[in-house]
């Protein structure tokens, strides 16, 4: 202190009034900015561990929600497999050769096809075995290969095989690595085949679960983070991806597994990362998501770095220009607080832009970038809940080639007329309508006329099937024609209706579809003389994936008042109600959807 008042008092600094107000200017101004500095660097680094914390909860919350998906569809399938009277009776009755050998067995091609269609239409299942010591009938693509047939002769069964069969019918999950038999499948689902009515042991279901769909789900979460992701169950890796750089491999599994609280580790070499941890309910596995912190670290010195650089600079600059400052700071205060004010009041505001020249300035526009860029992301938001439920949607619907389709309907067609078969013409005719109506050139809105259309091409194909048993009586005004709906609302119901009322009753059967305005809203009305059921009983909105989808589709076009019920009595058809408005009312999300690309 004494050198430091020699030197003022050699400079004559602290002889002069602007000297001195320079210099408590200075003193008055170290304290509070290196405070402002400090807490304002705390803050950064804890939003930043927080943002970490954020970005791998979400990404375990997503994967583990993605794998509960994936396994339960797979413990699903292999119910869908079970149930099937063509797979009971393949199991169940085999056929032999003279030595005794069985070169063929009943419902082999219907259980083939049943394979096939799961094959093609699981993306996630790369191999789907059917059997037992006298029947296989398994399913591959390229990548998988099974040989599960040698099991049964091996003594004594392996572990896999005794666990399961121990399970008594309830599925379990294997490491295909651990066996030969399964070859590079992946993760494997087992459970034993048991008779329907007597239940007893017939057989084996093994569905395989490809491990590169597990590679690519955890691609397209597209974090802004390096990560890896574990499987493991018991101390055992079932599955493992990461994307970190050669530098950073992954880490030391025991080290890893030793807690399963969420928590910062840093490795032998000084490398930070956060660990996350979850159970996947329906497998029991055990998740583990891992983010490298080297990016934030790096963040985290920069911003340290310009923290003092700025903190410098305006103790340099409040030497020369102390009252200057000081107007400038109040200036900048009082314009940050009036756009406050007007942000609380949910005025509309003009965007301002403040002087970066002190701290007060930078947070000012730093403020108005974060507004801004807050009221981006919420469109974005609402953008992509929007696309997300579109696209999930529309994913229901299958996809294919319409020229491929027209061309080959067309040629049955005029196979059918040179072959005087007029009624399988009329079926592709109806067909390639059917088919050109239910496309409706890639858009999801159609109109009445068009979707009445659709209905009399399908129905003109069921009653070739059923030899006309059903009659179909239309009440639509000619104006209501023009009203535009979305497509497969009303066909599906009507599907229904034959299926589930008309097919199971004996003699000719009655629909009758109605359309009228009444009050705000657009009626239409499915009614059918069927068999009926009992609709207090039956929660058929939530158990039938029609229905189901049917109703989640109004609520998404129309608002959740709008959707439909449901009527009915044991012997006395059945009546299904749609109440939706005359008007779509996303045409307002596709507003929200340009406005936040």
């Amino acid at each position: 202190m004494k050198t430091l008042r020699k030197m003022l008092q050699k400079n004559r600094i602290m002889h002069t009034i602007s000297g001195k107000f320079m210099v408590l200017s200075a003193l008055l101004a170290f304290v509070p900015l290196f405070v402002t500095v400090f807490f304002y660097w705390n803050s950064y680094r804890s939003a930043t561990q927080k943002n970490i914390q954020d970005i791998t909860e979400n990404i375990m919350i997503m994967t583990s929600s993605h794998i509960n998906y994936i396994t339960q569809d797979i413990e699903d399938t292999s119910n869908l497999i079970l149930t099937s009277q063509d797979v009971q009776d393949a199991l169940s009755n085999p056929i032999y050769d003279k030595n005794g050998n069985p070169y063929t067995m009943a419902k082999y091609n219907e259980v083939n096809n049943l394979l096939v269609n799961l094959i093609n239409n699981k993306t996630y299942c790369s191999a789907v075995y059917v059997g037992n010591s006298e029947v296989s009938i398994s399913r591959e693509k390229k990548r998988a290969s099974m040989k599960i047939d040698s099991v049964y002769q091996e003594t004594p069964k392996p572990e896999w095989f005794q666990t399961t069969e121990a399970m008594y019918g309830k599925g379990c999950w294997f490491n295909a690595a651990n066996w030969d038999c399964f070859g590079e499948t992946g993760l494997i689902f087992a459970r034993t085949a048991r008779h329907l009515y007597r239940v007893y042991p017939i057989g084996l279901i093994v569905i395989a679960l490809d491990k590169s769909v597990l590679d690519g789900m955890v691609l397209d979460m597209q974090s802004s983070l390096p990560m890896g992701i574990i499987l493991h169950k018991d101390g055992e890796v079932l599955y493992s991806f990461d994307n970190f750089s050669d530098e950073s491999a992954m880490l030391n599994v025991d080290q890893i597994f030793e807690s399963s609280e969420n928590r910062f580790y840093t490795d032998e070499k000084n490398r930070h990362y956060y660990i996350a941890n979850a159970v996947c309910s329906n497998a029991g596995w055990n998740l583990t998501v891992i983010t490298d912190c080297e990016r934030y670290d790096v963040s985290q010195k920069n911003m340290f770095l310009t923290c003092l650089s700025l903190m410098c600079a305006t103790l340099l600059f409040m030497l020369f220009c102390s009252m200057l400052i000081t107007n400038s700071i109040t200036n900048q205060v009082t314009k940050l607080r009036n756009y406050v004010d007007q942000l609380k009041m949910h005025q509309k505001v003009e965007t301002i832009t403040f002087n970066e020249n002190d701290e007060i300035g930078m947070i000012g526009n730093e403020f108005m970038n974060v507004v801004a860029e807050n009221n981006k992301l919420m469109k974005k938001l609402y953008a992509a809940k929007f696309r997300e439920k579109e696209a999930e949607l529309i994913s229901l619907q299958a996809q294919i080639n319409p020229h491929f389709l027209y061309n080959t309907l067309d040629t049955i067609f005029w196979m059918a007329t040179d072959a005087q078969q007029e009624q399988i013409a009329d079926i592709a005719v109806s067909l390639s309508q059917l088919f050109r109506l239910s496309l409706n050139k890639g858009e999801q809105i159609t109109t009445v006329r068009s979707e009445i259309e659709l209905i009399k091409r399908y129905l003109a194909i069921q009653n070739i099937r059923y030899d006309n048993r059903f009659t179909v009586v239309y009440h639509i005004a000619e104006p209501l024609y023009i009203c535009r709906i979305i497509k497969f609302m009303i066909q599906p119901i009507v599907e229904n209706a034959i299926y589930h009322g008309l097919e199971k009753k004996d003699g000719k059967g009655l629909i009758e579809i109605s359309i009228f305005e009444k009050r705000d809203f657009l009626y239409i009305v499915v009614r059918d003389d069927g068999v009926g059921f009992d609709s207090e009983k039956s929660d058929i909105l939530n158990s039938g994936y029609a229905i189901r989808n049917i109703q989640k589709r109004i609520r998404l076009y129309y608002g959740e008042d709008c959707g439909l019920s449901i009527a009915s009595k044991a012997g006395c058809g059945c009546t299904v109600t749609i109440q939706i408005r005359p008007d779509i009312v996303t045409d307002s999300c596709d507003n929200a959807d340009e406005k936040g690309e």
